[in-house]
């Protein structure tokens, strides 16, 4: 985290990005600075030079926010920017849209304690309103590497074929992708072995050990 930007900033805007418990005007997630700024000032939340807080934002928890038009934080005219959450929303923002530019694989990791239940039902959202997915095999893997205690399983997605079959898959940035539902008949529990750049995975279930090798 920045240290130059309070965690109480933080945390109240991924309140209002993740949650709109404000009820602020929005446009599929997406809110403006100047609206995000009067409500700290009325909620005596300290935001100070909105430049060292967008620095902030973009190095914090991973990417979870985005802000569009950097042009206008560095103007300080806010007028013209604005910012959503990447992933983790408690509301529906109708952020769902297909995408263009789909991968063939998009990648998540899942508690071991879940997975029977997500082989015989499919991937639905929790509690949070879209499923979390990534791009990248080897954020995915770090993921599980820093969660050894979560007891995690990875699972690999077909997500040409689950696009087809109605899934739909928005990526808000970078990696990140945010799905609706994806049937268990495109999931396949994987195991991995990490090469230097090269990530060679094989399927676990069903049982296909035909290796798949991703540069990343």
């Amino acid at each position: 985290m920045n240290n130059q930007v309070p965690h109480k900033t933080y945390a109240f805007i991924n309140k209002i990005l993740t949650k709109n418990h404000l009820n602020l005007n929005h446009e599929k997630g997406w809110f403006k600075i100047t609206d995000i700024v009067k409500a700290a000032a009325e909620n005596n939340i300290i935001i100070g030079d909105i430049r060292k807080l967008n620095c902030g934002l973009n190095n914090w928890f991973n990417k979870k926010f985005t802000v569009i038009n950097q042009y206008g934080i560095e103007k300080r005219d806010f007028s013209v920017s604005k910012i959503r959450a990447n992933f983790g929303h408690e509301v529906d923002f109708d952020i769902l849209e297909k995408s263009e530019h789909l991968p063939k694989y998009l990648f998540t990791a899942v508690g071991k304690e879940a997975f029977e239940k997500i082989h015989k039902e499919g991937l639905i959202p929790q509690k949070k309103v879209y499923l979390f997915l990534r791009g990248n095999i080897k954020e995915t893997i770090k993921y599980i590497d820093n969660n050894l205690d979560f007891r995690t399983n990875l699972l690999i997605i077909d997500a040409e074929k689950a696009a087809v079959d109605g899934s739909i898959f928005t990526n808000t940035t970078n990696d990140i992708w945010l799905s609706n539902r994806i049937a268990p008949i495109h999931l396949s529990n994987i195991g991995y072995q990490c090469d230097g750049d090269i990530v060679r995975i094989w399927k676990l279930n069903p049982a296909e050990f035909i290796e798949v090798s991703f540069e990343v």
